[in-house]
């Protein structure tokens, strides 16, 4: 990291995985995956380790604000997202780490945005793990129909037969879009870890716990 303005800590040259531009991964400063990992590391480590906790609490005054604006959380700290892509990363806040609570209407606000934003791009460079992702992200801002429905795309477009996941469009739905950057060809290759994004949703609509908060039934259809 560098010292950037005000003496906050600036970190250049970061990824924000598999979001592409021009067909190159996109690179720039402080892109909200790194900062807000950060942040929730330094936040664990001033709860855990209590004898350095006043250390792990200077890092984390050096952090940048939340990278915050109408339309939900930034990519980078001067980017917002642009396009439909894989790999919600920039919304880690959400999920995994959970750091917002939508009991707070602040932190709801700020959910609602985002996912709005994500859903506005529609899904061409989806892949087949983005379905049951989205499906998460809906159940952490409340909304079970949604959540419902991007798992029943999820199950009819990519589940083969003995339940595997096939990560390209082989049943030629036209729900992804062909192109260098996405998985929209008709491609037989399968993945393991989307499969289990499906009960982890499914667990999602039912109860999960964000801040100090436990969500009982918080998306159901």
């Amino acid at each position: 990291a560098e010292t950037g303005p005000g003496g906050k800590a600036r970190f250049p040259m970061c990824h924000s995985p598999e979001i592409f531009e021009k067909q190159s991964l996109l690179s720039g400063d402080n892109s909200t995956f790194i900062v807000e990992g950060i942040r929730y590391v330094l936040e664990r480590l001033c709860e855990w380790d209590r004898e350095n906790a006043g250390r792990w609490k200077t890092f984390l005054g050096r952090l940048p604000a939340p990278f915050l604006d109408e339309t939900g959380f930034r990519v980078f700290e001067h980017r917002q997202l642009f396009c439909s892509h894989r790999h919600f990363s920039h919304l880690f806040p959400l999920f995994p780490m959970g750091q917002l609570d939508r009991c707070r209407p602040e932190d709801d606000a700020i959910i609602q945005r985002s996912l709005d934003t994500l859903t506005r791009f529609g899904t061409p460079e989806f892949a087949a793990f983005s379905f049951p992702y989205v499906a998460i992200l809906a159940a952490r801002a409340g909304r079970g129909q949604m959540s419902a429905l991007f798992l029943e795309l999820y199950r009819r477009c990519f589940r083969s037969p003995n339940s595997f996941t096939i990560n390209g469009d082989f049943c030629r739905t036209g729900i992804l879009g062909a192109s260098d950057n996405s998985a929209g060809a008709s491609i037989d290759a399968f993945t393991l870890e989307a499969g289990l994004m499906l009960p982890a949703a499914i667990a999602e609509m039912l109860v999960h716990r964000s801040r100090n908060t436990l969500h009982l039934l918080p998306a159901l259809p």
